[in-house]
């Protein structure tokens, strides 16, 4: 079950399902199902982050739109780094396309899934166990 959280300044919801599609079709393509991969947006403030000391800008003067994107791609500790490179290469490639100017900066978390639980009901699920 990838989680991708996306921190960023403003995004309309438009760019948010764009990005979530993205998301999906390149997870599709890596065989695993779009359906198990949650995307997550945070947004940030102008002055909340800081390199050398000094304020980054978080959005465009004039368009107002997002130019820093802070990805944390949390995924199975057992994706090979083919996996890896490729989907940190397309999802770099889009959103170099759909945003000007961008900071583009992407970490993976390794997640072992028996240390994922999650419900969509009234049972508790552990993510190691199919069925």
């Amino acid at each position: 079950m990838p989680t991708i959280n996306i921190r960023s300044g403003f995004l309309g919801i438009s760019e948010k399902k764009k990005i979530a599609l993205k998301v999906a079709r390149e997870l599709k393509g890596h065989g695993l199902d779009p359906a198990h991969c949650m995307v997550i947006f945070s947004a940030l403030d102008e002055d909340s982050v800081f390199s050398a000391g000094l304020s980054m800008p978080i959005n465009h003067g004039d368009s107002k739109k997002s130019r820093v994107f802070f990805i944390r791609a949390s995924i199975a500790a057992s994706r090979d780094q083919f996996f890896r490179k490729d989907f940190a290469t397309q999802l770099f490639n889009f959103f170099n396309a759909q945003f000007a100017d961008v900071f583009f900066y992407l970490q993976y978390e390794d997640v072992f899934p028996e240390s994922v639980f999650y419900s969509t009901g009234e049972a508790l699920n552990n993510a190691a166990i199919k069925g």
